[in-house]
């Protein structure tokens, strides 16, 4: 069960004591807010008022659209928009924390006495905080803990197309109004989920029902680009990189001999173009802290490397990083003599015994092949998965393979 489900499950079980709430709260003491949290510091504007559902709100499921309090949000949409209609960042969220390149994140927010579950996408090639990002999704809303003890049960002001009110809403008239869903199932909590699917496979919408047949959630979740989105341009980034003059004496020099260049991994791909390589159609933009698969060619050979963009910033494919290179990477013209080398001696012409002696003569620890993993692990960095793997076929060297981690490095 994934973690939308739980969260629908948990509030199935909390709206069953909303069934009974009116529309309005009568006769609360707000004058003085006194015994109010810190979390909640003057919901008296947002008790004793009558919420009725707005005529903005559509009637279409596919609106993605919802109605908190009196306000009508269609999905996607900024997080200024949110900031603007007076929520707040939940008290243990983090401001600073990062959203990466086409990544979402729940995050929770609070205003009066309700605190919501937003979903929160970044439609952007560079990492960014979730100010700069978009509101994707709604997944769960709920009266705050502090507000629910100081008064009791509080009615839930979240409508849903068609003006129904999660917590009063029944599911004979709901479903009779929306198109017909896709799937629906029940749970052993006798919770009855209703989904519809779209033309895009990232765009979900769930509804729920209690055992009472009451609306008991919303959940939707449209990760998109809005339309008026303006992306960031990828730049350069300098880096210190410096090509090796001579083969390392070491095994932790990482330098590897390929086609007849030296490179120190990880090395940019700038430096495989400083050595006559050229990326093959245009150079793709790789968003922040991300990969891309990208071909070189140099002459009539073509060899695909994976780059790697260690920065928060897009860069275009020559600033990142290949972090692993392989002697399966060279080009066919290899495919019987192959010359890849690995600084402190590993080649392809040694035996097992030769390939045991350098490990030894290193004082590396190293890993034995096994039957999923038929290979000598020879190993730089554990804490950052850094090694050199050399599998053995017939006393041979089958292939070498460098992996290394840029992501410390910036």
């Amino acid at each position: 069960m994934n973690v939308k489900k739980v969260l629908c499950i948990i509030m199935c079980i909390f709206f069953v004591s909303l069934s009974g709430c009116t529309d309005k709260l009568e006769n609360v003491d707000v004058s003085s807010d006194a015994g109010l949290s810190t979390t909640q510091a003057d919901i008296s504007e947002f008790l004793n008022k009558d919420y009725t559902p707005s005529d903005k709100l559509s009637s279409d499921i596919d609106s993605y659209q919802v109605q908190i309090y009196d306000t009508v949000f269609t999905f996607p949409f900024y997080y200024d928009e949110l900031i603007a209609d007076g929520w707040v960042l939940g008290e243990y969220e983090d401001p600073e924390e990062e959203i990466g390149s086409y990544n979402e994140k729940i995050i929770r927010f609070q205003k009066g006495y309700l605190s919501a579950v937003f979903n929160v996408y970044n439609p952007d090639v560079t990492i960014h905080t979730a100010d700069a990002c978009v509101i994707s999704g709604l997944t769960a809303v709920d009266v705050d803990i502090y507000a629910e003890r100081e008064y009791g049960p509080l009615p839930v002001p979240v409508f849903l197309p068609g003006g129904y009110q999660i917590g009063v809403a029944k599911m004979d008239e709901v479903i009779s109004t929306y198109r017909e869903p896709d799937r629906k199932f029940e749970t052993e909590y006798q919770t009855t989920y209703f989904e519809y699917d779209t033309d895009n496979a990232w765009v979900s919408v769930e509804i729920s029902f209690d055992e009472n047949n009451v609306l008991a959630s919303y959940d939707l979740d449209k990760p998109v680009i809005p339309e008026d989105y303006k992306a960031s341009d990828a730049v350069h980034v300098e880096n210190d990189y410096k090509a090796p003059a001579k083969m390392g004496d070491k095994i932790t020099d990482l330098t590897v001999l390929f086609d007849g260049d030296l490179y120190t991994l990880p090395a940019p791909v700038s430096a495989f173009i400083d050595n006559g390589w050229q990326i093959v159609g245009d150079s793709p933009t790789i968003s922040g802290r991300y990969f891309d698969n990208i071909e070189l060619q140099r002459g009539n050979d073509i060899i695909s490397l994976s780059a790697f963009n260690p920065y928060e910033t897009a860069v275009t494919a020559e600033d990142a990083f290949v972090q692993e290179l392989s002697s399966t990477d060279l080009p066919l013209r290899y495919k019987v003599e192959k010359i890849f080398e690995v600084s402190g001696g590993l080649n392809m012409d040694m035996t097992e015994d030769e390939l045991l002696n350098i490990i030894k003569k290193s004082g590396l620890s190293y890993l034995l092949p096994e039957k999923n993993a038929p290979a000598y692990r020879i190993i730089i960095d554990e804490e950052l998965n850094q090694y050199v793997a050399v599998r053995m076929e017939d006393n041979k060297v089958s292939y070498i393979s460098v992996y290394t981690d840029v992501r410390e490095m910036y």
